[in-house]
């Protein structure tokens, strides 16, 4: 990574003090930077000594403060603490005070140093205020906030501590330590009850947009308003929805500041429908029907007319709805509703053929062909080319490849994938096999993951394991899809998702166990992270000591050191099933895992109950969508399975471990 570094520099004979690259090197090698070269290793051995010789032995306060800015902001909180123990406090206070208009580490140390004792010592954080007012000519500056008043030396002397806090919060918010302010002010809470006015300041600070701060400060945001329930204002809801918009905020963490804000802010129609819309959309993203219909249903009323909601959302949850058996229904209410001049619409056509072919409804399949207007896209050709093989019409099937054939683009891989499947269907294995083999390999991907489907599902069937012939079959089809195109990563997901329910659903609890290793292994790994970044997959990079499992049906011995590919929008399916699994062997722990990890991927806890519950109660699932939420939840309550009661739903904490 490295290639050349001068390690340290040389000030003296006892004292060491690193470079400026050095200490960069140590901030990213603690980030997880790996070091290539022995020139980075040497500098960080060195670093690490100087620092030990530094916190344990004899050191003068002249040379602790000459030596400390060298070091990274962490190490010299340590140094200053230990000198502080060591009875400098003298020393580096009145240093500190004297360093505090121009360096940001003095500051920030001085802050906190009053902060955590001004409970404990309260006289000695006044002299310290005392002196450091003293040292700007006692004088009124930007330095203090002008809530609390004219600053003087009686100010000072007062018994009231509450004064001496705000002072230091406001210190703390005009030098930009907005997170030390409000830890310090939490720390006080009890203090500021009643004092609505100082608590706006506090969560105004909080609310200001800075990139390299707005996760924390939303977790403070979060903090603040559990203790304070306060309402926001419209400036304050808009700035807080503008810091979760970012790529890095997790679906959980989306999730929980859009509730926060929407149940505590004096939005707007338009501006509520549009939050409930990004929800939808990020839940549609994170394979999540229960929330996307939970949602749906608190605004699918507010206009009169279906059509004036945004039709993209509305292809949307007809999509997810139709992929997911028990929210059909909720596609059947939007349908009633639509106007049937919309079915043609370019937004709306497809998502609605693919409901009619999958509810075999020749009806509504008539009367959305009866509005589709020309010109006809490529896509919509595949759509309707499916919808006829599927209901076995050989004329129309016919008319549609020769209206593809016209249109001079060949068949796409969906095109080939609806062939295969029917043929699957019908159990004409080799028929599909035979037209699989002759396939292009770069539009086989889909035919090739349903051939395997129809392997795998054999054989959990049938409660044998994948026979010989068929183990063949899997391995020649992967071997040709890894030396085509290894980086094809929605394939060796969609393969990874498959090796995971035959494990999973093989109701043999040993396989389980190795389902989940397999998880872990594949989604905690840093190198793995890196190779599915979006980085990566644009290069041509190999990673070194990285070993993904191409074909892992043809593992036999320590299944559970696969790796295999797993990105954030595959995990969800993964977990489901080995949740699945879990709960068909009554296997406790297991469960906890999957549900753990999918409300790390931003399940709630009622998201999990209600879902599981719609797929495992029959009576849950006939109660439908149209009782109250409340209704529902409560029967939910009632009915819910016994495997979900007493359910933790704890996010769990990642602790990879090498596999020896």
């Amino acid at each position: 990574m490295f290639n050349i570094i001068r390690p340290v520099i040389k000030t003296s004979k006892n004292l060491v003090i690193p470079n400026v690259r050095t200490r960069c090197l140590i901030r990213m090698l603690s980030d997880g930077a790996r070091p290539s070269d022995q020139g980075v290793v040497s500098a960080v051995d060195d670093y690490q000594v100087q620092l030990n010789n530094i916190l344990n032995g004899p050191c003068s306060t002249k040379k602790l403060l000459k030596t400390i800015n060298q070091f990274y902001i962490p190490h010299q909180f340590s140094i200053l603490d230990l000198a502080i123990q060591k009875g400098h406090h003298k020393g580096i206070i009145n240093n500190l005070i004297r360093d505090f208009f121009h360096s940001s580490s003095a500051r920030e140390f001085l802050i906190l140093e009053m902060a955590k004792n001004s409970h404990i010592d309260l006289q000695r954080t006044r002299k310290i205020l005392l002196k450091l007012y003293q040292s700007r000519g006692g004088k009124q500056s930007e330095l203090w906030y002008p809530t609390i008043g004219p600053l003087d030396y009686h100010r000072f002397l007062m018994k009231d501590e509450t004064n001496v806090i705000i002072t230091i919060i406001n210190i703390a918010l005009n030098n930009n330590l907005t997170s030390m302010a409000f830890h310090t002010f939490m720390d006080h809470k009890e203090r500021f009850e009643k004092n609505s006015i100082f608590q706006q300041e506090v969560l105004n600070s909080l609310i200001l947009k800075n990139p390299l701060q707005d996760e924390y400060q939303l977790k403070n945001i979060l903090e603040f308003q559990n203790h304070f329930n306060t309402k926001f204002n419209q400036f304050q809801a808009n700035q807080i929805m503008s810091k979760i918009s970012t790529p890095t905020t997790t679906p959980l963490f989306f999730k929980t500041i859009s509730q926060l804000v929407i149940d505590n802010s004096p939005l707007t129609m338009e501006s509520y429908i549009n939050t409930i819309y990004d929800l939808i959309s990020r839940e549609v993203y994170n394979n999540n029907p229960e929330s996307c219909a939970e949602n749906w249903l608190k605004i699918k009323g507010y206009y009169s007319n279906i059509a004036q909601h945004d039709l993209n959302i509305l292809a949307s949850l007809i999509s997810i709805f139709t992929k997911n058996l028990k929210y059909r229904p909720l596609v059947e209410e939007i349908i009633l509703q639509l106007p049937s001049d919309l079915y043609g619409d370019p937004i709306l056509v497809v998502p609605l053929l693919e409901f009619a072919t999958e509810k075999r409804r020749s009806d509504l399949a008539n009367e959305i062909c009866l509005k589709i207007q020309p010109p006809i896209s490529r896509r919509l050709l595949s759509s309707l080319l499916k919808l006829h093989i599927v209901f076995d019409d050989t004329v129309g099937t016919e008319r549609i490849f020769q209206e593809i054939n016209k249109s001079g683009e060949p068949l796409t891989k969906g095109d080939y994938h609806a062939i295969v499947s029917k043929l699957l269907r019908k159990d004409e294995f080799l028929r599909a096999l035979s037209i699989v083999q002759s396939i292009p390999i770069n539009i086989s991907e889909s035919s090739y993951v349903a051939l395997i489907n129809y392997i795998v599902d054999d054989s959990l069937k049938n409660k044998l394991e994948i026979s010989d012939k068929n183990l063949a079959i899997i391995d020649t089809l992967l071997n040709k899809m890894e030396q085509f195109n290894p980086k094809n990563h929605g394939f060796w997901e969609r393969i990874s998702g498959l090796y995971i329910k035959y494990l999973a659903h093989s109701k043999n609890i040993e396989n389980l166990q190795i389902a989940k290793q397999i998880y872990l292994n594949s989604t905690s790994d840093p190198l793995v992270k890196k190779y599915l970044s979006t980085n990566y997959q644009n290069s041509k990079a190999h990673i070194p000591g990285l070993e993904i499992t191409y074909n892992p049906f043809s593992i036999i011995q320590k299944p559970e050191k696969i790796i295999l590919k797993i990105s954030n929008s595959s995990q969800v399916i993964i977990l489901k099933t080995i949740a699945d699994g879990a709960i068909k062997l009554k296997d406790k722990n297991s469960l906890n895992f999957a549900l753990g990890y999918l409300t790390k991927l931003g399940f709630t806890k009622q998201d999990l109950i209600n879902d599981f519950s719609r797929k495992y109660s029959k009576t849950i699932s006939n109660m439908g969508f149209s009782i109250t939420k409340n209704q529902r939840n409560r029967n939910i309550e009632n009915h819910q399975l016994n495997f979900m009661k007493n359910r933790k739903f704890l996010a769990p904490v990642d602790k990879q471990k090498k596999l020896k």
